[in-house]
């Protein structure tokens, strides 16, 4: 505050505190009663601080001169890109693709037009099951 003078107070909300952050000053004042102040800036307007009489006699503050001056900030740094990556293990890389028709169920009835073997065949190459007897958990 010596150095750089007191900062007014915030020209949006009329009300609130200019505090320091890390890359710039923000406000701690409500702009409603359901809503946060957001305003932030670099530099503010600032007022010179008033040294009372009872500190002025204190050898160092005697011969200081109050001003006000600007604080220079680091740039802020970009916001950052965070990449997930996907690792897949080992065995996941090994499995096969799940069949379309796995845990389903067949029941084989009437004229084809291609053989019962062949349909047959087809059906447990695709990953279901056919069986002998109609049941209710069946799929065709």
């Amino acid at each position: 505050i010596l150095t750089f003078g007191a900062p007014e107070t915030c020209p949006e909300c009329k009300n609130g505190q200019l505090v320091l952050d890390t890359f710039s000053y923000k406000c701690t004042g409500d702009l409603s009663e359901w809503s946060k102040c957001r305003y932030t800036t670099k530099t503010p307007k600032r007022k010179p601080v008033k040294i009372p009489k009872a500190c002025k006699e204190i050898p160092v503050l005697k011969s200081y001169k109050v001003k006000c001056s600007d604080r220079v900030f680091e740039s802020e740094p970009p916001p950052t890109l965070v990449v997930v990556k996907k690792e897949e293990s080992q065995s996941s890389q090994s499995q096969l693709p799940v069949p379309p028709l796995k845990n389903l169920q067949f029941f084989i009835y009437g004229k084809l037009k291609a053989p019962k073997e062949e349909v047959k065949n087809r059906i447990l190459r695709l990953g279901g099951l056919v069986v002998s007897k109609p049941t209710d958990t069946m799929a065709a």
